[in-house]
C-alpha cells in the first residue's frame, strides 16, 4: 500500500511512501488511515534514501500520534473551490 506525505517543516517535497500489513499492525495502519482521510497530520518515521534532495524508497516504519487539533482539509476545499 502507499501513501502520499507532505512534511508539515517543509523539508522535502511531497513524497509517496510505502507500507505492508507485516510493517505496521492493524491498529497503527487504521490510525494512519483515519489520518489520511481526515487530512490531519500524523507523526510517522519514514525509512528513505536521498538521491539529489528527493526521498525515494520510502517506508513507514512507525505510526504515532495524529494531531487533531490540525486540519488541513480546509485549505483543501479552498483549493477545490477555486479552481472551478
Amino acid at each position: 500500500m502507499q501513501a502520499r506525505l507532505r512534511p508539515v517543516n517543509g523539508s522535502y517535497p511531497d513524497f509517496n511512501a510505502t507500507f505492508t500489513d507485516s510493517s505496521i499492525d492493524k491498529t497503527k495502519r487504521k490510525r494512519l488511515a483515519e489520518a489520511l482521510i481526515s487530512y490531519h497530520p500524523i507523526h510517522l518515521n519514514v525509512e528513505a534514501k536521498n538521491l539529489n534532495g528527493k526521498l525515494s524508497n520510502a517506508l513507514i516504519v512507525q505510526v504515532g500520534k495524529v494531531d487533531d487539533t490540525i486540519s488541513f482539509k480546509a485549505a483543501q476545499d479552498r483549493h477545490v473551490d477555486l479552481a472551478q
